[in-house]
């Protein structure tokens, strides 16, 4: 899903990454907008009561599996960028995600 849509931001001149601030940003974000995915209300801190709790069991899971992560407040997390990420990294990254935020 994500794919299609960044390739269509691409193709269109959208931004891939941010709000569109140019008019050909705003034009190709328009035009791809049919392709963004949806964001799960699991992932929606504003939709998940819980999501400050199910993201502190996504940051140890991804310690438990060697990747170096932070909570940030209480709605984010980051990543050690002195150490490389471990083989696999976005199976990892998937995997916690889904540990943590399934119901």
């Amino acid at each position: 899903m994500w794919d299609s849509w960044h390739a269509c931001l691409r193709a269109k001149g959208g931004p891939l990454k941010g709000a569109p601030t140019t008019p050909a940003e705003k034009a190709g974000a328009k035009a791809c907008a049919s392709k963004q995915p949806i964001t799960p209300p699991e992932l929606d801190p504003a939709k998940n009561p819980d999501y400050s709790d199910d993201l502190r069991v996504m940051v140890k899971c991804l310690n438990a599996h060697g990747v170096r992560a932070t909570m940030v407040g209480d709605s984010d997390y980051s990543f050690d960028q002195s150490q490389p990420n471990p083989p696999h990294f976005n199976e990892i990254e998937n995997a916690c995600q889904v540990k943590a935020f399934q119901k």
